[in-house]
């Protein structure tokens, strides 16, 4: 597993086998007050961070501003980060705080990196 993932599935709130993704969704949506915005996305096998980030993140980041979440403080929102046969769930906001540790990014660094990704 690569230091991404370590910290990926680390921030992660709940764990599962990938199978049981469906009904933990739906758990999710019947618990919450507001429904939370979703992301799907897989670690591909023996991925590195840079092909991982420029193929997810930017995505990521225009799926959240077109659902109406800031795609900076993305609340609610939850990524479902499937990695084998495990599902990790993560808040939207570890989610950005793995790239902000992976490349080093202080707030402002982050907001334009953000910026560029939406003028994409």
């Amino acid at each position: 597993m690569g230091g991404y993932l370590d910290c990926l599935i680390g921030r992660a709130f709940r764990h599962f086998p990938g199978t049981a993704w469906n009904a933990a969704r739906r758990q999710i949506i019947e618990s919450s007050d507001i429904a939370p915005v979703f992301y799907e996305t897989a670690a591909k096998p023996g991925e590195d961070w840079e092909t991982f980030r420029d193929r997810v993140y930017p995505l990521f980041v225009k799926v959240m501003k077109a659902q109406g979440v800031d795609p900076e403080n993305p609340t609610p929102s939850i990524v479902a980060l499937f990695e084998g046969d495990r599902c990790h769930l993560l808040e939207g906001r570890e989610f950005l705080r793995c790239l902000q540790e992976a490349e080093g990014l202080n707030a402002a660094s982050l907001h334009f990196r953000i910026l560029r990704w939406l003028a994409e």
